[in-house]
């Protein structure tokens, strides 16, 4: 499956940031104003501009999620993940950005890569109540063991595919699927697989890395800045 733009007849955000904070805020108001249970997931709306976009959000306290980590979308958070700076509660907000995926073609460092996947987000937000006019603010985590799962496994590909890691400070990271077609991950961030060929767009300067697997098979895992 290729990503084409979004079609939507409203002017859709070109930033990903920005489609972070849009997503963010939305699902602060709704967490706010419905007073969700702790560890239940919720769906929310979002404006026309992210159309096609879905999203959906659990609150955890902090310690129960270190202790028995949690299953949010297509994202399985391990036990030993541990918020920095220390907050009481957190809210999860898991994405998938739908057509707006091409937003990672032309603004991360994919060169030589294909997105050929949705673009799926895990972040990670302080769940007490801000102020009204202000933005969710991103927590930091710290994976202490077990790496997160993806669930990629409904993408499945004739062709030899990986996994793109962008992570929040603008490095991708590109790594092998495991056998049953999961991305592990060791920060928060967008996810998507990749295929070799293609453009890309962000033109970086970061350089790819080759490690042989245990096959024998040609692997592929690098950072990119």
């Amino acid at each position: 499956m290729i990503i084409t733009p979004s079609t939507s007849s409203q002017q859709a955000p070109q930033d990903p940031l920005l489609v972070d904070r849009i997503v963010a805020d939305a699902a602060v108001r709704s967490y706010r104003t419905k007073h969700r249970k702790t560890a239940v997931t919720f769906g929310f709306s979002l404006p026309p501009t992210l159309s096609g976009v879905s999203a959906e959000a659990a609150r955890y306290r902090a310690g129960s999620l270190r202790r028995y980590g949690a299953t949010i979308g297509e994202f399985s958070v391990p036990p030993g993940i541990v918020a920095h700076p220390h907050v009481k509660r957190l809210l999860v907000v898991s994405q998938n950005l739908g057509n707006l995926s091409s937003l990672y073609s032309s603004h991360a460092n994919v060169a030589g890569f294909e997105i050929v996947s949705p673009v799926l987000g895990l972040l990670f937000y302080n769940a007490a109540v801000a102020p009204r006019n202000s933005s969710a603010k991103i927590i930091r985590i710290l994976v202490a063991e077990n790496p997160v799962r993806v669930n990629f496994s409904a993408n499945t590909m004739a062709r030899r595919s990986f996994c793109a890691g962008f992570e929040l400070d603008g490095n991708v990271r590109i790594t092998d699927r495991t056998a049953s077609g999961v991305c592990e991950a060791r920060v928060q961030g967008h996810f998507a697989v990749v295929v070799i060929g293609g453009g890309g767009g962000g033109g970086g300067t970061g350089e790819r890395e080759e490690k042989a697997e245990s096959d024998g098979g040609d692997g592929a895992e690098g950072v990119r800045g």
